[in-house]
């Protein structure tokens, strides 16, 4: 993913910098970030997801923008069970989570595999003061 984007902020320059490093809490982005992108991650970050959308406002500039893509729900037990056995939680968790702690721009949960999971699109900026 890394490389198709740089692929495409090519014409941008310098103007654009991607970083891929682990995100973690603590000082190492502070107030730096325009953008923090989580991609189908914070499903499979259990119990850790909270801590680390707890650490974007530190680390967003002022108008930065948190995006998130990533699994919803499972509608069926035996998905559920599957993809919970390999770390990953479809419970709903984190839109509720995100619309409360963020300046939702964008939130639109979309099905999946002829419907057997939902996943989720969600943009927002730095929680309201």
């Amino acid at each position: 993913m890394l490389g198709q984007a740089q692929k495409n902020c090519a014409s941008l320059g310098a103007r654009v910098q991607l970083i891929e490093a682990p995100y973690e809490k603590g000082e190492q982005f502070k107030g730096q970030m325009d953008l923090i992108l989580f991609s189908y991650s914070l499903t499979m970050i259990n119990p850790q997801w909270k801590e680390l959308l707890e650490q974007v406002p530190h680390d967003l500039k002022p108008g930065g923008v948190v995006a998130v893509v990533d699994f919803h729900k499972a509608h069926y037990n035996f998905y559920y069970r599957f993809m919970r056995s390999n770390h990953v939680c479809l419970d709903g968790h984190l839109v509720p989570y995100l619309i409360e702690h963020f300046d939702t721009q964008l939130c639109r949960v979309k099905p999946g595999l002829a419907n057997v999971w939902s996943y989720f699109m969600y943009i927002g900026g730095r929680p309201k003061a």
